[in-house]
C-alpha cells in the first residue's frame, strides 16, 4: 500500500498551519513589545511564514508509523531550521534590529514551541482520521508470515493512519508461532491453518490479506491464490530478503515495509472523499441539466409499450454486496426466461422501438445517476453485471471478483476501450476484467474526468450496444 493519494494536499495544509502559528505568535510578541506590527515587522513575518511553510511541507511524520515521541522530537529539529532561516533573514535584512529586538526574536523562537506542538498533535490526529480508510479500519491478516512479521506488526499497531486492524496470522508450519508470540504487548494470535484461512477468505471476512513469501513454496499456494482471486480483498506479498537473492522490491510499501502489491485499492481516505464529492456534484448537475431529456424519455416509454418506466436489476456492488441498479426499461415486459438473465444481442426481439434507441445511445443508463447520489455506484468504475452473470464469470475468469474492490460505475475504463454491451466470448469478458483491474490500481481524479470525456465521444459512435 503506497502513501495515501493526495497526501501532497495534506502536507501543504500542514505547512500552511505551522506558518500561521509561527506568524501569529510573532505578531503577538511584536505587539506586546511595541504596540504595533508595521514596517519591517511585517517583512519579518512574511519571512517567517515562508520558512515555516517550506520546512514543514516535508514533515511526513504526521502520516508515518513512527512513535509520537519520535515525531515531536523531529518537529523540534524542524522548528530549529525555521528559527535558523529566520535568524539569517534577521541579520541580512537592513535595519531589522530597529524594529525587531533580540529579546523579541528569542522570545518568539522559544515560546512558539509550546503552542506549535499541540497544533502538530491535532494535525496528526486529523491525519489519522482522514486517512484511516473511512469509518472503520480494514480487517487484515497475514498468511505464512516470515521474519519481518515483528517489525511489520508493530508498525501497524502504532499507526492508526494506516487504517489497518491486524487480527493475526494463518500458518501451517509450527515454527512461526514462537516468533509471532514474542511481539511486545499482546501477542499476535495464530488464527488457524491455511485451510481455515481459505474458508474465511471465501466468506469475505478480510479486507486486506498479506502474504509471506513462504506461502509461494507451500503445496496449497495455488488453492490460496485462487481463493484470493475470487475475493474482494486487497492482496500484498511481503518479500523476504533471504528469498530475493539480494534484490529489493519497491513497488509498494506499508509502514516502510517493502511490498509487492498483487492487487491494491487506491481509492481510500482522502482519495475516496474526493471521488465521492466529484460524483455527487457532477451527478447533481447532470440531473438538473438533463431533466427535460429524462421527462421526454418517460413519456416515450409509456407511449411505446405497456409496463413500468424503470427497470431494476440486482447486481453486485462494492465488496460484492448486492445493489439494485436502475435503468429505463428498454425491453417488453414478461420476456425473461424462467428468471435467467440473457444479454441483449443485435436485433434482439425483446427490445422495444424506444428501447433500441435508448440502448444504442446509452440513455437507458441515466437513472443510475440516482444510484450515484445514494452511494451505491460511482460515475466511473467497473460496470456492474447482473448477479447471474457474476456467478458464472467468477468461476471462469481468475480475478473476476477483484473488480468489486471499489464502487461500480456508470461507465469505466473498459467501456471507453470498446468493451461495451454484449460480450459474446469469454476472452472479451476477460479483457474487460483486465481493464477494470488496471483502472483500480491506476486511479486518479484526472483519470475519471478523462474517462467521462472519452465516454461522451464513444456514445456518438453507438458501437457494440444493442
Amino acid at each position: 500500500m503506497s502513501r495515501p493519494q493526495y497526501s501532497r494536499i495534506y502536507f501543504s495544509l500542514v505547512g500552511l498551519g505551522v506558518a500561521i502559528v509561527a506568524v501569529a505568535t510573532f505578531l503577538g510578541f511584536s505587539f506586546y513589545h511595541s504596540g504595533a506590527t508595521t514596517g519591517i515587522s511585517q517583512t519579518m513575518a512574511a519571512t517567517i511564514a515562508l520558512a515555516a511553510t517550506a520546512v514543514f511541507y516535508r514533515f511526513r511524520l504526521l502520516l508515518s508509523a513512527r512513535t509520537l515521541h519520535y515525531m515531536l522530537g523531529r518537529a523540534l529539529l524542524q522548528w530549529g531550521l525555521v528559527v535558523l532561516f529566520s535568524a539569517l533573514a534577521y541579520v541580512v535584512l537592513p535595519d531589522t534590529h530597529l524594529q525587531v529586538t533580540t529579546d523579541l526574536f528569542l522570545q518568539w523562537a522559544i515560546f512558539t514551541v509550546p503552542v506549535l506542538l499541540p497544533v502538530l498533535l491535532a494535525m496528526r490526529a486529523s491525519a489519522h482520521r482522514v486517512y484511516a480508510t473511512d469509518v472503520e479500519p480494514r480487517v487484515s491478516v497475514l498468511l505464512e508470515p516470515g521474519d519481518v512479521t515483528l517489525e511489520f506488526a508493530n508498525r501497524i499497531r502504532r499507526s492508526p493512519a494506516l487504517g489497518l486492524r491486524l487480527l493475526g496470522y494463518f500458518q501451517d508450519a509450527p515454527e512461526g508461532v514462537s516468533r509471532a508470540a514474542s511481539l511486545p504487548g499482546d501477542p499476535l494470535p495464530c488464527l488457524g491453518s491455511l485451510d481455515d484461512a481459505t474458508a474465511r477468505i471465501h466468506a469475505q471476512e478480510f479486507d486486506v490479506v498479506l502474504l509471506g513469501m513462504d506461502l509461494l513454496r507451500h503445496p496449497k499456494s495455488s488453492q490460496i491464490m485462487a481463493t484470493l482471486a475470487d475475493s474482494t480483498a486487497s492482496v500484498y506479498l511481503i518479500p523476504e530478503p533471504h528469498m530475493l537473492g539480494g534484490f529489493s522490491a519497491r513497488s509498494a510499501d506499508i509502514a516502510g515495509i517493502a511490498m509487492l502489491a498483487l492487487h491494491e485499492n487506491r481509492i481510500l481516505g482522502l482519495s475516496r472523499l474526493i471521488k465521492r464529492g466529484f460524483d455527487v456534484a457532477a451527478a447533481g448537475v447532470l440531473l438538473v441539466l438533463l431533466s427535460p431529456v429524462l421527462l421526454a424519455i418517460v413519456v416515450a416509454i409509456k407511449l411505446d409499450s405497456p409496463g413500468p418506466v424503470l427497470f431494476r436489476q440486482r447486481r453486485y456492488g462494492h465488496s460484492g454486496e448486492p445493489i439494485w441498479v436502475r435503468k429505463f426499461r428498454s425491453m417488453r415486459v414478461g420476456t425473461d426466461r424462467d428468471g435467467i438473465v440473457v444479454q441483449a444481442t443485435q436485433n434482439d426481439p425483446r427490445v422495444t422501438r424506444v428501447g433500441r434507441f435508448l440502448r444504442r445511445s446509452s440513455l437507458d443508463e441515466l437513472p443510475q445517476l440516482f444510484n450515484v447520489l445514494d452511494g451505491s455506484m460511482s460515475l466511473v468504475g467497473p460496470r456492474p453485471h447482473a448477479a447471474e452473470h457474476n456467478e458464472f464469470y467468477r468461476r471462469q475468469i481468475p480475478g473476476y471478483m477483484l473488480r468489486h474492490t471499489i464502487q461500480p460505475g456508470i461507465t469505466g475504463w473498459a467501456q471507453v476501450h470498446g468493451l461495451r454491451g454484449e460480450t459474446e466470448t469469454l476472452e472479451k469478458m476477460a479483457q474487460r476484467v483486465q481493464y477494470d483491474l488496471e483502472y483500480i490500481q491506476q486511479w486518479t481524479l484526472w483519470l475519471d474526468i478523462k474517462i467521462l470525456f472519452m465516454t461522451a465521444w464513444a456514445l456518438l459512435r453507438h458501437r457494440n450496444v444493442y
